[in-house]
């Protein structure tokens, strides 16, 4: 019986070995757009121009991550367009129905070998939930966020309706970056937006890219087990006063069409790092 035992235990750890290794040969391409809040009237034909052209038709799927629209049961139309997966941020908090919100909370899905995990604002109540799913995931691990887990989420605090603890929500980064440092072989990227700005910035190894909103562009992200190739596709829109005035505060697009490509070095401990280009040798 102890045998027979073995013997199963065996196949199954093969079997997820061997399932982790087909899904690592897999590559996957996504877009991520973010921050185009639709409810924005001078703003929101960038949407309409994303949605009319066709780039998101030649990706594995795209990637919302977040500030849509506040009061999102308004804007269902807009964003069932095209197919795409919406991230809750803090302006969907705004005004939206708790149902309207159902669809859009912490989920998990897979696409071509890739588990990606779609993360609420409300962070505090998914600490355990994205816990829950690292340590049961078999295939590489994309994490999508509105806020940056490497950036301060409450400098916005003024334009919010919603009251907000933002003392849990920073404990909250903390413990999930100590998730990810204890999953740091699992999680391949962490992509976010919040802040209006593109950066890429480090932490346990980890790529954590943030993108400006969609006003300016979005980013074209073709993942290997080998590299990140991140593509930023330029609106054309040079105006930083377009818009909300605080976004002249966070904004610092890197609007150059130019593939960045990102390493994997896991060495790294680098907080709040900001860089538009390949990590050098001695940095790797």
């Amino acid at each position: 019986m102890k045998r027979l035992l073995m013997a199963l235990l065996t196949v199954v750890a093969l079997a997820t070995w061997l399932g982790f290794s087909a899904r690592q040969s897999n590559g996957i391409t996504i877009i991520q757009i973010t921050d185009a809040h639709v409810d924005r009237a001078e703003v929101s034909d960038y949407y309409d121009a994303f949605v009319s052209g066709d780039a998101w038709r030649k990706v594995d799927v795209v990637i919302n991550t977040g500030d849509f629209a506040n009061a999102i049961q308004n804007h269902t139309d807009a964003l069932e367009r095209i197919p795409q997966e919406l991230v809750i941020g803090n302006h969907e908090l705004l005004r939206s129905t708790p149902e309207s919100l159902l669809p859009y909370g912490n989920r998990t899905i897979s696409v071509e070998g890739y588990t990606i995990l779609l993360v609420s604002w409300e962070l505090p109540d998914a600490v355990d939930w994205i816990d829950s799913q690292l340590n049961i995931a078999i295939e590489p691990v994309i994490i999508a966020i509105h806020c940056p887990l490497l950036a301060r989420c409450e400098e916005h605090r003024a334009i919010m309706e919603a009251q907000e603890d933002f003392a849990d929500i920073m404990e909250a980064q903390y413990q999930v970056r100590e998730l990810l440092g204890k999953y740091a072989d699992k999680v391949v990227l962490v992509i976010s937006g919040h802040h209006h700005q593109n950066y890429i910035a480090y932490e346990y190894g980890i790529p954590h890219l943030a993108t400006v909103s969609l006003n300016y562009g979005y980013r074209v992200i073709r993942i290997t087990p080998n590299k990140i190739i991140s593509h930023f596709v330029s609106s054309g829109n040079t105006d930083f006063e377009a818009g909300f005035a605080w976004w002249m505060i966070a904004h610092n697009p890197y609007l150059s069409p130019e593939d960045t490509v990102i390493g994997f070095p896991k060495d790294r401990d680098l907080l709040h790092r900001t860089i538009n280009r390949q990590p050098s040798n001695e940095e790797e």
